[in-house]
């Protein structure tokens, strides 16, 4: 069984990034629509809805997700 790469969306129109330093996952949707992501973390996918051409932070609180 092949694994996903960690902090890798599954939707081609959001990018997303990990700041080790900083603790902080950032979502970024380049589409005008809103979309649902799924991106693989250590303890499983997590799954956020962004809004068209937004950003999320999410503060991991010093915790690997």
């Amino acid at each position: 069984m092949k694994t996903k790469p960690l902090f890798t969306s599954d939707n081609l129109n959001v990018d997303c990034a990990y700041f080790l330093e900083a603790k902080i996952l950032v979502l970024v949707n380049g589409s005008e629509e809103e979309q649902e992501v799924c991106v693989n973390a250590y303890v499983g996918q997590l799954t956020r809805t962004i809004e068209g051409f937004g950003m999320k932070f999410i503060p991991t609180n010093g915790l690997v997700i």
